[in-house]
């Protein structure tokens, strides 16, 4: 099997591959172009007993000849089809899956294998993570915010108005990240992934900032020419560089990818998850940044950067003006970042330097709740 991927790996030139040690896991990240069938080879060494594989419906219509490929291949698999919605988020859909895997007579030897967006990942990794103590999942992540921000480390449903409440440390084994998925996103999809990607860069350094920023305004108009080997790479390697630093979040490495995070699960919540998870982190950064200058630690400079590159993204900086402040600030509290009752939110000081505060003043989140749509 070695040998068949380095025959592989010399083929694709610009494959990039990341390899993360986790303490329940070790996953492996392959990025580049036509790399299924590296997936399928891959899949088929592990020998497993059998799968299940969890498929985006939109891409079940986009790509059904590749994937009644991958069917074939390992066996002619269940195939669960998933609506890409918060809906499915739930212990209600995770139920119905749980029935088809009894039925399937999936064991500690199978495999889940997930294609699609986030959502689908994220419900593939929890069932993966608890069923029978945990077992095997593959993941294929068709859109930019999938593989620009794939699973590291964390999976997570939702629970009412509260985003990702219910989770597990866990991870694919296999991420395959092919950039050809991203030729049949259009720019509204393609604006969702960046939102994750400038939250990497912020939180990375100002070189790899203004990469990105460089990226977005020499390539506004075709994002086809985009570098995207080396921007998912990058991104993924700031995720990966953090989470395995901290891999049970507890020492506040992992919680600096939790920027623009915490005010954007409330704004999710409160739309009733009609807003857009990448919209909702965009204003969610512009909201951080806000409470960052009002604690006297970024400057108007690093501000003005910021929220340049989300317009220069085409995200969304306006935030809805019918937004009770009393139910945020109580959903603040119910976050995962925040305990004991207090409000705590990752700030950012400059690019590449981020800090957990606690205990904020509700002050503090009133005034740039009103700053918000001023500024």
């Amino acid at each position: 099997m070695k040998n068949l991927v380095n025959m592989f790996l010399r083929k694709q030139q610009k494959l990039k591959t990341i390899n993360i040690s986790l303490p329940r896991k070790n996953q492996r990240i392959f990025i580049g172009r036509n790399i299924v069938d590296l997936f399928i080879n891959e899949s088929l060494a592990k020998k497993y007993f059998n799968f299940i594989i969890l498929v985006d419906s939109n891409v079940l219509c986009i790509y059904r000849n590749d994937i009644d490929k991958i069917k074939k291949v390992l066996g002619n698999p269940k195939i669960i089809v998933i609506e890409p919605n918060e809906d499915s988020k739930t212990l209600n859909f995770l139920n119905l899956i749980f029935e088809r895997c009894c039925q399937n007579k999936l064991s500690r030897k199978s495999c889940f294998v997930a294609i699609g967006g986030g959502i689908i990942g994220d419900i593939t990794g929890f069932i993966a993570s608890i069923y029978m103590r945990g077992i095997d999942f593959i993941f294929i992540p068709t859109t930019l915010m999938a593989q620009a921000d794939t699973i590291i480390d964390k999976v997570a449903i939702s629970h009412k108005s509260l985003k990702n409440i219910a989770g597990s440390f866990y991870s694919p084994v296999l991420t395959i990240c092919d950039i050809n998925f991203l030729r049949t996103l259009n720019d509204k999809e393609i604006a969702m992934g960046f939102s994750e990607i400038i939250k990497h860069a912020a939180i990375d350094s100002e070189k790899h900032f203004n990469f990105i920023k460089s990226t977005l305004k020499n390539n506004k108009k075709d994002f086809q020419k985009y570098p995207w080997e080396e921007i998912i790479y990058k991104s993924l390697k700031i995720k990966s560089d953090l989470a395995q630093k901290d891999p049970f979040d507890e020492s506040n490495y992992h919680k600096g990818l939790s920027y623009g995070h915490t005010f954007a699960n409330v704004l999710e919540g409160m739309s009733g998850f009609k807003l857009r998870h990448g919209e909702a982190v965009a204003l969610g950064m512009k909201f951080s940044a806000i409470v960052s200058r009002n604690v006297g630690i970024m400057s108007k400079n690093i501000f003005n950067e910021q929220n340049d590159i989300i317009k220069e993204a085409g995200l969304p900086t306006v935030m809805p003006k019918s937004l009770n402040k009393k139910t945020i600030l109580e959903l603040f509290k119910k976050d995962k970042i925040s305990d004991n009752g207090e409000i705590n939110l990752v700030v950012l000081e400059k690019f590449g330097k981020f800090s957990i505060k606690k205990n904020i003043d509700h002050k503090i989140i009133k005034k740039a709740l009103e700053l918000f749509n001023t500024i």
